[in-house]
């Protein structure tokens, strides 16, 4: 299967859905596409979480939360690393990172918790769908 034109659609999503921040703040709620391309050979990871940023050091940042990585075809509990000056300096080399309010997080829990999220297609549904409901509306049968 080739990936490439679901990671052209996922960009543009983030694009449009998310803030693009190449060197995202500590705690926010971010997507990271990385794309790699070597020797003739397309290569795609996607992370979707917490973002985990050392004040310390802004050598690296990670995404922890959910990762698809393009060999196993499937997502996995993980995180993913972004090391921004590497990236920046290695030929065919790649990424961009979308930060995002509150509640990204929550839609792929639920995607999950519902079997929904499986896939790259599981992915594009999710991001085009957030922001329509609102979390609000998630409690309010608690009332």
């Amino acid at each position: 299967m080739k990936i490439e034109p679901f990671i052209k659609k996922i960009k543009d999503l983030i694009n449009e859905k998310g803030e693009i921040n190449q060197e995202p703040p500590n705690g926010v709620e971010a997507i990271v596409v990385r794309e790699e391309h070597f020797s003739g050979k397309y290569s795609a990871t996607i992370g979707i979480g917490l973002v985990n940023s050392s004040v310390s050091t802004t050598r690296y940042f990670d995404v922890r939360g959910k990762v698809y990585n393009d060999t196993l075809n499937k997502f996995s509990d993980s995180n993913l690393r972004i090391e921004p000056k590497v990236v920046a300096t290695t030929k065919g080399l790649e990424y961009v990172c979308a930060v995002f309010k509150p509640g990204l997080i929550r839609a792929v829990d639920e995607a999950v918790w519902h079997n929904k999220f499986n896939n790259l297609n599981d992915l594009i549904d999710i991001i085009e769908n957030l922001g329509k409901n609102d979390l609000k509306s998630l409690f309010e049968s608690l009332k």
